[in-house]
């Protein structure tokens, strides 16, 4: 632990300020009339569970990229001078390499316990996932991912030249490292979210039956648009949140049956940071 950071957070204290984070993201989505969706482990907890999954560590909403837009825009307006929300980025957090934003409490801080990859300063967070039109067929669907993916690719080398799976790599990673920043230039982190959210315009339209999220994501799953046309407000520790109406429709094309929980083994939490309270002063300035 860092000298700046005070106490580690558990996991139940975890749980508490994210659901604080997101009450204040659902009010400001109400106010601006905003759509967003429960997604992927939080949308199972909250149908299975009404709440967390007792050993998950984050929270996922999705939004029509239009919704997203706006509130990326409206977010940046009326917390421009706020030293406790954040919208954390490629565009204005360092070494930060998600495709997608974070929604971040910056009373608390982020600090990965992997190695392998540069730090970036976060807070207690929630992952923001815009939802783009995905094509008419699944192979129109694969090709705009694979184009994503081999963009986010470069990416990761271009802020980081050193190889998270061989020694022997880095010196060729290092030199692609040079390239790429050649290529791209100083700004590759302002404009590499654009980059790809114009080439998926260029290739869909809203008329395309699936949609899905496609600039950041591990896998290649588009959803029927009509499974998003309607939302249902679903318990969630003691909150009601946003799920599309077809949740069971969502969640099974993903996880098949989602109500059955993964033997007891496999119930851990499965990302790489920890949570720790953060001076005063530090976010304060």
């Amino acid at each position: 632990m860092g000298k700046n950071e005070g106490r580690e957070l558990d996991l139940e204290e975890i749980h508490e300020k994210i659901c604080d984070l997101m009450c204040m993201f659902h009010d400001f989505c109400e106010k601006h009339q905003l759509r967003y969706y429960l997604a992927y482990g939080t949308l199972i907890g909250a149908i299975r569970h009404k709440g967390f999954i007792p050993w998950d560590d984050d929270f996922d909403v999705q939004m029509p990229r239009e919704d997203f837009i706006k509130f990326v825009s409206l977010f940046k307006k009326e917390y421009a001078d706020s030293k406790i929300y954040k919208l954390c980025s490629r565009a204005n957090t360092e070494n930060y390499y998600f495709g997608i934003p974070r929604l971040c409490d910056q009373r608390f801080k982020y600090v990965t316990t992997k190695t392998t990859i540069l730090p970036f300063d976060l807070g207690v967070f929630i992952d923001i996932y815009p939802l783009d039109n995905y094509g008419d067929t699944r192979e129109e669907a694969a090709r705009l991912k694979k184009q994503a993916r081999q963009l986010n690719a470069k990416y990761s080398v271009y802020i980081n030249k050193t190889s998270s799976s061989s020694k022997l790599k880095t010196p060729l990673r290092a030199v692609c490292h040079k390239l790429l920043h050649i290529r791209y230039g100083k700004d590759f982190p302002q404009k590499i979210d654009s980059m790809i959210y114009e080439n998926i315009k260029k290739q869909t339209n809203d008329k395309n039956k699936y949609i899905g999220v496609i600039c950041w994501d591990s896998g290649t799953v588009s959803y029927e648009r009509e499974w998003f046309k309607n939302r249902v407000l679903v318990d969630f520790e003691n909150h009601k949140f946003w799920a599309p109406e077809k949740y069971d429709e969502v969640l099974r094309i993903t996880y098949g049956d989602y109500m059955i929980p993964p033997p007891e083994e496999k119930r851990v939490m499965t990302h790489d940071y920890k949570i720790f309270e953060r001076n005063k002063s530090e976010y304060m300035g």
